[in-house]
C-alpha cells in the first residue's frame, strides 16, 4: 500500500507539494483558531497568612501570633493541612483546602482579629490579596 503511494507521488510530484501545502496550510488555520492564555487562572486551594511581629524573636512569633492562628484555624471545616514558618519579626501560615472547596468559603468561615494579611496564591503566579 505504501509503495502505490509512494511511487504515485513520485509520479506526480505536484500532489506532493498540494499534500505539503494543505498540512502547513490548515496547520496555520489551527493554529490561529486556537485558545491560549499565558497565565491561565487556576484555582489554588492554599491560603498564606503572613504576619510582621518587629523586634520579636522566631519563638516570640511563634507563641505570640502563629500559635494563635493556628488555634483559630482549627475548627474550619475542608481544611487539610496546616504549616507554619517562624522568623525572626516574621511568621507565615500556609493552610491547604481540600481538593475542590470553594476557597473564598473557607475564608469567609472564619474572621482573624487584628491586621493578618490573607493571600490567595494561584498557579499562574498572580495573586489576589484580602485583607481580614
Amino acid at each position: 500500500m505504501m509503495r502505490k503511494v509512494l511511487s504515485f507521488l513520485v509520479k506526480h510530484p505536484i500532489w506532493s507539494n498540494v499534500i505539503l501545502y494543505g498540512t502547513i496550510g490548515f496547520g496555520l488555520i489551527s493554529l490561529f483558531q486556537m485558545r491560549y492564555s499565558f497565565f491561565p487562572e487556576i484555582q489554588s486551594g492554599i491560603i498564606t497568612i503572613q504576619v510582621a511581629f518587629p523586634g520579636a524573636s522566631p519563638q516570640e512569633v511563634e507563641e505570640g501570633v502563629i500559635l494563635k492562628i493556628e488555634e483559630n484555624l482549627e475548627g474550619i471545616e475542608d481544611i487539610e493541612r496546616i504549616t507554619s514558618v517562624s522568623r525572626e519579626n516574621f511568621g507565615t501560615v500556609n493552610v491547604e483546602a481540600v481538593y475542590g472547596v470553594n476557597i473564598d468559603r473557607v475564608l469567609a468561615d472564619r474572621r482573624f482579629g487584628g491586621q493578618h494579611q490573607i493571600t490567595r496564591q494561584n498557579h499562574s503566579h498572580t495573586s489576589s490579596q484580602d485583607q481580614l
